[in-house]
């Protein structure tokens, strides 16, 4: 019995060679490709069935510039991953030390940027225009604060932070909103003009005084615990002090304040232009005021 393939007649030799050349143009058969097989390599047939049927090279073989592709394609293949897998190892590493992973939404996440800062904060000194004592200059360095407290957001950032907000009534379809660091700055400001009523005249507001200081250190313990500076604090001997003196010149990590403020000046509302606020009942809420922003900070 014959040991011989059953498709090995079907083509014989002569009759390959009496092949006219519009055959040879075909595309092969199925049978034609099984007895290329035979002679010929993987990459050979593919390029005679697809790559150039029309005008196939006269000695069937791959041509050279293919062949070098063949061969280096796998080489390129894995640089490449190689390339993208240690940039996203890459960018992850960077996003962890920058601590980019927010577990809560804000608009402003694209103005942070974190930084080392020494905090300049010596007792019995007045270390900066905030703490010197009560005086014009120092009431306008604190309003400079919150110049660009009061701001528009957009309808689809009041979705993202899931809880609604006065639509403004400019007709743009914005939303009021203020980024709390200026509520807890407006906070100390107030508790520190109680701290100096011999300067200035604290008045209620819509709750009595007391209430609001309460409110404000109660709001500024939590913010501290929350936020829970871990910088380290180190301590030193002075000759006059029997007890350990703590080193206030020590470094921490930061926001820049100036990229946050710029990116809320960029959106900043005057809230006494009575075109942006019109409460349903009571019409324009501030009319005319005395003072500036800062003293109407919501």
């Amino acid at each position: 019995m014959s040991t011989q393939p059953l498709y090995a007649n079907l083509r014989s030799e002569d009759s390959f060679e009496s092949t006219s050349a519009g055959d040879e143009e075909k595309l092969f058969t199925d049978v034609d490709l099984a007895l290329e097989f035979r002679s010929r390599s993987f990459w050979q047939i593919i390029w005679q069935k697809f790559g150039n049927v029309h005008n196939p090279p006269k000695d069937r073989e791959l041509p050279k510039y293919s062949r070098g592709f063949v061969t280096a394609a796998p080489i390129v293949i894995h640089l490449a991953l190689i390339f993208v897998y240690t940039a996203v190892s890459l960018l992850v590493i960077y996003r962890r030390g920058e601590g980019y992973s927010p577990v809560i939404y804000t608009p402003a996440q694209e103005a942070i940027q974190r930084e080392a800062q020494v905090l300049s904060v010596k007792i019995n000194q007045t270390s900066s225009k905030f703490n010197a004592d009560p005086s014009t200059e120092v009431d306008d360095a604190w309003a400079s604060l919150f110049r660009y407290a009061n701001i528009r957001i957009t309808k689809e950032e009041v979705e993202k932070l899931g809880r609604p907000s006065i639509q403004l009534s400019d007709g743009s379809g914005d939303y009021f909103g203020t980024l709390d660091v200026y509520h807890q700055l407006n906070c100390l400001k107030y508790i520190r003009q109680y701290v100096h009523q011999d300067y200035y005249t604290v008045k209620d507001t819509n709750v009595p005084v007391k209430d609001h200081v309460n409110h404000c250190i109660e709001m500024l313990r939590q913010v501290i615990m929350c936020k829970a500076d871990t910088a380290m604090m180190t301590y030193e001997w002075l000759p006059d002090f029997p007890g350990p003196w703590p080193n206030f010149g020590i470094q921490h990590e930061c926001v820049n304040w100036e990229k946050i403020d710029h990116w809320s000046r960029e959106r900043s509302i005057d809230i006494f232009d009575p075109k942006f606020f019109r409460h349903p009942k009571f019409g324009d809420p501030y009319g005319k005021k005395e003072g500036n922003m800062a003293d109407h900070l919501v």
